[in-house]
C-alpha cells in the first residue's frame, strides 16, 4: 500500500529538516520541500503534471516572497485536493481567522513535537480516508440511483405498452364480436323470421319455435353488442367520456339490473386525452363490476367533477362495503384499478361509506397528465 506522501512549505532551513526527519521517521513519504510560496506552486504544478500530488501539505503562515501561506493554501484548495495543515508560528486572532477562511485540515502552532505532528497528520488522513470512503459510497449510490431510475422509466414504457396492448386486444375482440359474431346472429335471425313467416302461412306448429328463435337471437345479437362496447366503448372515441360513462351506466341498469346513477361534469371531462379518458372508464368500469359482484350492491352512483383544480371521479355503492383489514385479500380488479390510477399520476381511494356501502374516488391534475 502506497505511504501517505507529505510536502513541506517552510522558509526555516533548520525547521525544514526537522520536519522532513520526522515525516520520514514516522512512515511517511517525504515528498520535498519549498521556502516560498510561488516556488511551491510550481513545484505542485509539476507534480500534479506528473500525477504524483502530496497527499498532505504541511504550510507555513509568514514565508519568504510576496505571497505567504495564506495565499498559496487559498490557491492550492481551489485547485487540488491535497489537505493543507498550517504549521506556523502565527497565533494572533486575525492571522487564524484569514487562515481559516483557506479550510485547513489543522493548525499547529511552533514549537511542536514529534507526537503532537504525528497525531495531527494521522487524523488529517484519517479524514480523508473517511471522506474517500464517504465519495466511493456516494458514487455507487448515484450509480444505482441512476440504474434504478432508468429501471423505473423502462418499468413504465412496458406497463404503457403492456396496457395499450391490453385496450388493443380489447378492442380487437370487441370487433371481432360486434362485426363477426353479430354478423351471423343477424343472419340467424333474419333466417329464422323468414322461416316463421313461411310456417306461419302454411299454418304449421312449428312456427312457434321459429318464432322463439327469432326472440333469442335478437336478444343474444343485443348482449353481443352490449359485450363488443363493454369491451371496446366507441363511444368513448366519438363522443367522448361522458357519453361512455352514461352507456355503462345503462349497461348496469339493463344487463347488471341494477339501478346507476349519473352525476357528471361535462366541463370536467374537457380536453382530456383518449388515454386518460379510458383508465377513468375503466377504472369506473371496474368499480362497477366489484359493487355487483363482491358488493352484493343494488344501487350505484357514478360522478365526475371538477374541484380545486382537480377532476374527481367518484363511484360509490349501497352494497356490503368493504374491510380493508388483516384478513382482505386483493384479487385481480384493485391492482389493475391502482395501476391504471398511477398511469393518469393521480391519487385513488377506496373506502367504505359513512352509511354503508363502498366508495371508489379517483383525483388528479389535468394539468399534469395532459400535458
Amino acid at each position: 500500500m502506497k505511504s501517505t506522501s507529505i510536502f513541506a512549505v517552510e522558509d526555516d532551513f533548520l525547521i525544514s529538516k526537522i520536519i522532513e526527519a520526522q515525516i520520514k521517521k514516522n512512515g511517511y513519504s517525504f515528498a520535498g520541500t519549498c521556502t516560498t510560496a510561488e516556488d511551491a506552486l510550481l513545484a505542485l504544478e509539476e507534480m500534479a503534471a506528473r500525477g504524483d500530488l502530496p497527499d498532505i501539505i504541511l504550510m507555513d503562515i509568514r514565508l519568504a516572497g510576496k505571497m505567504d501561506g495564506i495565499e498559496a493554501a487559498q490557491i492550492i484548495s481551489g485547485k487540488y485536493e491535497s489537505a493543507v495543515i498550517y504549521l506556523t508560528g502565527c497565533d494572533q486572532k486575525d492571522i487564524f481567522k484569514r487562515a481559516m477562511s483557506s479550510k485547513p485540515r489543522a493548525y499547529i502552532l511552533k514549537p511542536f513535537d514529534d507526537k503532537q505532528l504525528r497525531m495531527t497528520i494521522e487524523t488529517v488522513i484519517y479524514q480523508q480516508e473517511l471522506e474517500l470512503a464517504i465519495k466511493k459510497h456516494q458514487a455507487e449510490l448515484q450509480e444505482l440511483n441512476t440504474r434504478l431510475i432508468h429501471e423505473v422509466e423502462q418499468r413504465h414504457k412496458l406497463e404503457k405498452l403492456v396496457n395499450e396492448t391490453s385496450e388493443q386486444e380489447k378492442e380487437t375482440l370487441g370487433q371481432n364480436l360486434h362485426d363477426d359474431l353479430g354478423q351471423i346472429l343477424t343472419v340467424i335471425n333474419i333466417k329464422a323470421e323468414t322461416l316463421k313467416n313461411r310456417l306461419l302461412k302454411k299454418d304449421i306448429a312449428e312456427a312457434g319455435a321459429a318464432d322463439e328463435i327469432v326472440t333469442l337471437t335478437t336478444r343474444a345479437n343485443s348482449q353481443v353488442r352490449d359485450l363488443a362496447k363493454m369491451l371496446f366503448p366507441l363511444t368513448l372515441r366519438t363522443e367522448g367520456l361522458i357519453s361512455a360513462l352514461q352507456e355503462l351506466a345503462s349497461y348496469a341498469k339493463n344487463y347488471l339490473d341494477i339501478p346507476c346513477n349519473t352525476n357528471l361534469d361535462e366541463n370536467a371531462a374537457k380536453n382530456l386525452n383518449l388515454m386518460t379518458a379510458t383508465n377513468l372508464y375503466r377504472i369506473a368500469q371496474e368499480s362497477i363490476t366489484n359493487a355487483v359482484k363482491h358488493g352484493k350492491a343494488s344501487r350505484i352512483d357514478i360522478g365526475l367533477a371538477r374541484s380545486n383544480g382537480q377532476i374527481v371521479l367518484t363511484v360509490k355503492d349501497d352494497g356490503k362495503g368493504i374491510k380493508m383489514d388483516s384478513d382482505f385479500r386483493e384479487g385481480v380488479g384493485l391492482p389493475t384499478m391502482r395501476y391504471r390510477a398511477q398511469m393518469i399520476q393521480g391519487a385513488l381511494e377506496i373506502k367504505p361509506g359513512q352509511d354503508g356501502g363502498t366508495i371508489v374516488r379517483y383525483s388528479f391534475d389535468p394539468n399534469i397528465v395532459e400535458r
